[in-house]
Parts: structure tokens; sequence; C-alpha cells
């Protein structure tokens, strides 16, 4: 966890209280109130959006260090569901903890901002991807933003096709053939819950680093 990270953890944990949740659980729904902020202590969630047809598009995966329900500070409803992917503990801290927290220390403020700039940079580069990258540079890169380093290698969970499609724009059919064309071509390889995935697979995603 970064050093800003934990500075930011420390001083709101003492305002929230502890939950724990089993895989495969709803956290927060799109369209509920936003009235907390949750901190990840353990386990890794999915971010994503449904419409009106039942379709998911994930927006992101995060893990321990990182937190979500930031946009509570300006919006009345979530504006995405989170799942989690394993079992998970969160630390969760009210509106009412989380300004008053700002109030003794504004710098948590900036920290709050970086969140939300970093996540505005993350979905411009996948809003731009759909439209200058081709199908297995755009699961490539995929797969590399939901990586997990805590390992020590790159794990990226291993989503559905649908999720993965609906994500990237593309068929399922077409997903399956290029994570079958990125196996075989020795740039990732499956595990039983994830997708290990090979320093080599960043050029497929179009990435030097």
């Amino acid at each position: 966890m970064p050093d800003q990270s934990e500075a930011f953890f420390a001083a709101l944990r003492p305002l929230g209280v502890v939950r724990a949740f089993d895989a495969n659980r709803v956290v927060v729904m799109q369209g509920d109130a936003a009235d907390s902020l949750y901190l990840i202590e353990s386990g890794r969630v999915r971010v994503f959006l449904t419409d009106a047809q039942g379709r998911e598009v994930l927006l992101n995966t995060l893990g321990v260090g990182e937190c979500f329900g930031e946009m509570m500070l300006t919006n009345a409803t979530r504006t995405a569901s989170v799942q989690t992917i394993s079992a998970c503990t969160f630390c969760v801290v009210s509106r009412d903890g989380v300004e008053r927290a700002i109030a003794a220390d504004p710098h948590l403020a900036l920290h709050l901002i970086g969140i939300l700039t970093a996540r505005v940079n993350h979905l411009t580069r996948g809003v731009a991807g759909l439209a200058t990258q081709s199908v297995q540079e755009r699961v490539a890169a995929f797969l590399l933003d939901r990586a997990d380093t805590a390992s020590g290698d790159l794990r990226a969970p291993a989503l559905s096709l649908k999720v993965i499609a609906e994500s990237v724009g593309a068929s399922r059919s077409m997903v399956h053939k290029v994570i079958n064309d990125l196996v075989e071509a020795g740039h990732m390889s499956r595990g039983k819950c994830h997708y290990r995935l090979h320093p080599s697979i960043r050029s497929e995603a179009g990435r030097s680093n």
C-alpha cells in the first residue's frame, strides 16, 4: 500500500466500522443512496455498470489499499455497482465521518482528488481504446489494467467472456479466440480463478512498460 494511502486509511479507520463479505456478493448497487466510503482492507472487487437490458460493462477492479464510494461527496446516488471477486473485508466510513476527517486534515481531500483524477484517466483510455485499438490490443489492455501484483507477478481475475466482451466492445467468440491466441503465443496462462500475465503481453496491449 503506498504511503499516501496508508496515511489516508490511518486517518479514516477510527471513524469507520469493519464489514466482511463473501466472494461474489454485491456490496453497493448502482442507483442506491451514496452515503459511505469503503476502504478495502483485504480481497478484490469489481466495479461495473448495468444498462436497461441487463448488460454489464466492467469499469475497474480494485484491491487492498484502494477504496470505492468516493463519489458520495458529490452525488446522492451510486453511479456504479461493486461486487466482491474474493472474500473481502472493508472499513466503511460514513459521509459525515469523511467530511469530519477532511475538515481536520484538508490534505485528505487532495488524496480523494487524486483518486478521482486517476479513475477519469482510466476511463478515458478505455474509451479511446475502443476507437483506436484492435480487439487483441483491447483485451490485453483490459487484463493488464485489472492485474494484481500483490503476489509478485501479474494476475488478472478470470472474468467471464461475457463481461470482457461487453467491456471491450467485441463478441464473446472473438474474445475467446483472442484469449486462446494470447495463451498459445505465451503471453499469458490460465489459472483456476485468474489469468497469469507474462511481461510480453504489454507489447500486445500497445504498451512499452
